[in-house]
């Protein structure tokens, strides 16, 4: 359940779980307990949130079943859009040098050595 906190609050530690306000203002607590009388008398009112339709709900349902095909597709077919790194091929022993691991931290980051 969602309640909107007071003004200027950032959070409440409620039996030692903490709670953070959101850029809105409001935290999410566990639909089950009693967190409205624990709330309440420090200011924090209840939310009304609007229920989804089916419709939106399953046009929601639909959006992410596409949207995990893309991503199934672009795997499948090797397209990165430049998101996979190099990563330096060093031995294991080399890897814990400094040396090593500047050279492939530059490989990684695609950064060369000009020639000198």
């Amino acid at each position: 359940m969602k309640y909107q906190a007071p003004e200027g609050c950032t959070g409440i530690s409620i039996g030692g779980e903490q709670f953070n306000a959101d850029e809105n203002g409001q935290i999410d607590v566990p639909d089950n307990g009693d967190y409205h009388a624990l709330l309440a008398p420090h200011g924090f009112t209840p939310v009304k949130v609007a229920k989804k339709t089916t419709a939106e709900i399953a046009a929601e349902v639909e959006a992410t079943a596409q949207a995990e095909a893309d991503a199934a597709a672009k795997a499948a077919s090797g397209e990165t859009g430049g998101e996979a790194e190099q990563v330096a091929n060093t031995d294991a022993t080399d890897a814990t040098k400094p040396a090593a691991k500047k050279a492939a931290a530059k490989a990684a980051s695609g950064e060369t050595k000009a020639a000198e």
